[in-house]
């Protein structure tokens, strides 16, 4: 039976904040192996180690480590496509193209659960509209990151723009991680890589 009310806490020792890390991969594991409907929150303790009142010390219920779960995936996909390395410099394609890797190796990290959150966005009214704001908080970094370029693009609109792209490289990062689409990734990547380069500056 899930439990739904009461009082979770947030981790502060370093103690606690590994046993919290142990229940999300547990979670992440098990919701990519079993689905999330089939998944209960014993279970999740159980594969995590602890105890079932430890669960819910930090967690409320199932839904709660499912949206920690997705707060944790956009931090770790923030961490990976921020680094120093990939801050801009003069050759824009070679960014384009360096952070298009960055984030096709993050999407791989969990292709299953990725397909999972994608069936639970139709039938969840909640993790949809999660869903729509982790996409609009990705968008937006696309035009804070487009900015550096505006007075060298040739397009008109940059909201627009970081829009379409985001449409753009998700669409194909799908392709790549969750289906067959029988053409190597690597050609894929340096497709799209020419394509938004030519969109945005038109050379």
């Amino acid at each position: 039976m899930e439990q739904t009310d009461g009082k979770v806490r947030e981790p502060q020792q370093k103690r606690s904040i590994e046993l919290k890390q142990k229940l999300l991969d547990a979670a992440i594991k098990l919701f990519s192996e079993k689905g999330y409907h089939r998944t209960g929150s014993n279970e999740i303790a159980r594969a995590a180690g602890v105890s079932v009142g430890s669960f819910y010390s930090y967690f409320r219920d199932k839904k709660q480590i499912l949206i920690d779960v997705l707060d944790y995936l956009d931090q770790r996909m923030d961490d990976s496509i921020r680094p120093p390395d990939t801050e801009p410099g003069p050759d824009k394609k070679e960014f384009i193209r360096t952070l298009l890797n960055k984030i096709l190796l993050a999407h791989k990290n969990h292709p299953r659960f990725h397909k999972e959150l994608v069936a639970m966005q139709i039938l969840d009214p909640e993790i949809s509209e999660i869903t729509k704001k982790r996409d609009q908080r990705t968008i937006d970094s696309y035009y804070r990151g487009l900015k550096q370029w505006a007075d060298q693009m040739a397009v008109g609109n940059l909201e627009a723009a970081s829009f379409i792209i985001y449409k753009a490289v998700d669409s194909v990062i799908h392709e790549i991680v969750d289906l067959n689409t029988g053409i190597d990734e690597a050609v894929l990547l340096r497709e799209l890589t020419d394509l938004i380069y030519r969109y945005l500056f038109a050379e």
